[in-house]
């Protein structure tokens, strides 16, 4: 069986995670954990493409990236603790 746990480091998503591990799934159950970067959308130029130009907006989508993967690691690490098989999407 495959189970897909969708998260956005809400209380909500920190519930349904421990409502899926805690579930008794079968021996060969694959939970994926994912959570989405929200793309960003410039308002106007020259939010962006000031001082740093598109550099700016690159870095904060990389830092935006780089803290969903820390939370879906986080979870799948809790769940690998308690047996079971995980797979992580950013």
């Amino acid at each position: 069986m495959k189970v897909l746990l969708a998260i956005d480091g809400s209380s909500y998503s920190a519930d349904a995670a421990g409502a899926v591990a805690s579930h008794p799934w079968l021996p060969d159950t694959v939970v994926k954990v994912l959570t989405a970067v929200e793309p960003i959308i410039p308002t106007g130029p020259d939010i962006w493409f000031g001082v740093g130009g598109g550099e700016t907006l690159e870095l904060v989508r990389q830092e935006m990236t780089r803290q969903a993967t820390q939370l879906v690691t986080g979870v799948a690490e809790t769940m690998r603790a308690s047996g079971m098989v995980v797979e992580t999407a950013v």
